[in-house]
């Protein structure tokens, strides 16, 4: 996952992921009920397929594959954010009950689209058999 979103910074002309990796609150961040955003969740950051996966009660698991590098981690959503075991976040802009807009809120910015994916038919294979396993 650092890789992954090392990857982001890159795209977003290297911004300030470093210091959210650096002072990581991951282990502090409280998890709470997710509401429409629990699911499996698939869209594409840059050149990675990323899927989540958000239980109910706001804990869950990021997944991604792209060119041999694959990751699953540790994800929390705190009612605004979904936090990264490694530090870094996504902020929730808008979500329904079939999309999910976020920004990584590094360098200048960028949004991101993840659509509904119960069926994990978007997601990468790596992923399909880790989350379904979890």
């Amino acid at each position: 996952m650092k890789k992954f979103l090392l990857a982001i910074s890159a795209f977003s002309l290297a911004g300030c992921a470093t210091d959210d990796m650096l002072n990581n609150k991951f282990p502090t961040v409280v998890a709470k009920p997710a509401g429409d955003i629990s699911g499996l969740w698939t869209g594409a950051l840059g050149p990675y397929i990323s899927t989540l996966k958000i239980n109910a009660d706001g804990n869950g698991y990021s997944c991604y594959s792209w060119n041999e590098k694959k990751s699953v981690d540790r994800v929390k959503f705190d009612g605004a954010n979904i936090y990264f075991q490694e530090g870094t976040k996504l902020q929730v802009i808008s979500k329904d009950r079939t999309t999910l807009k976020v920004n990584a809120p590094y360098g200048f910015g960028k949004e991101y689209v993840y659509t509904r994916d119960e069926s994990l038919s978007q997601a990468s294979p790596y992923c399909v058999k880790e989350l379904k396993a979890l």
